[in-house]
Parts: C-alpha cells; sequence; structure tokens
C-alpha cells in the first residue's frame, strides 16, 4: 500500500518530506497544549509537534512545491 502511494504522488511530481517530531520552539495555536521534554546532552525543552501540518506549511511558504509528508512515520502512528 505505502509503494502504490508513493508511486502515485512520485508520478505526478510530488516530494515526500519528512518533518520533525521534537521542535525548539512550542506551537502557537492556543488550543493546542504543548508537551515537553528534556533530552540528555542538548540544552533546554524540546517540544512535540502535534502535527506535521506546521513544517509543511514552512515548506510551502519557503516555495518547496507540491509535497506529500512521510507516509512511513504516519503509518507508525
Amino acid at each position: 500500500m505505502l509503494v502504490a502511494a508513493r508511486e502515485f504522488f512520485k508520478q505526478r511530481g510530488v516530494l515526500e518530506v519528512e518533518t520533525p517530531i521534537l521542535s525548539a520552539a512550542a506551537v502557537s495555536d492556543p488550543h493546542i497544549e504543548s508537551l515537553t521534554t528534556q533530552i540528555t546532552g542538548m540544552p533546554g525543552r524540546a517540544y512535540l509537534c502535534p502535527s506535521p501540518e506546521y513544517a509543511m506549511k514552512r515548506l510551502l511558504a519557503g516555495g518547496s512545491g507540491d509535497i506529500f509528508p512521510d507516509l512511513q512515520s504516519i503509518s507508525r502512528c
């Protein structure tokens, strides 16, 4: 199923992108509670990204062209 989906997007020139699971900044949406963690060897807190949407919007705004999220990471949810 993943192979077929990737092939579908590849034939249409859509780029598969990996999005971060953790971020240095919290989500700005006031309706979403930010979950934090500490990572050994890294200064400060790390925030769990609630959705790949935020990173994908930044890529689109930067001119990435057509994109879709990494299907392998979505299938693990």
